[in-house]
């Protein structure tokens, strides 16, 4: 297989990395669930801190390999809360 038939992946540090395949597992045996129910789970696995910086690292990663599909779409949905019109539809 020649290179641009490969899927591009993301360079990740050591750290993340292990996260990432902390947080694919989970997914794998619990999932689907959302952005924050998997954050909660690596914060209580002791794989990162509780602060809103590894929050968005764990938002902006994941998001990273759904698109590269090392994370398959229906593992992982967004927290969408519905949008109110003024007139309340």
């Amino acid at each position: 297989m020649e290179l641009n038939e490969t899927k591009k992946e993301q360079a990740y540090s050591r750290g993340t990395e292990h996260f990432i395949r902390t947080a694919l597992d989970i997914l794998k045996r619990d999932g689907p669930m959302k952005f924050r129910q998997l954050f909660w789970r690596l914060v209580s696995a002791g794989e990162i801190p509780n602060d809103v910086e590894n929050y968005e690292l764990v938002r902006r990663t994941m998001n990273r390999l759904r698109e590269d599909g090392r994370c398959p779409p229906g593992w992982i949905f967004d927290d969408i809360r519905p949008v109110l019109t003024i007139d309340g539809n």
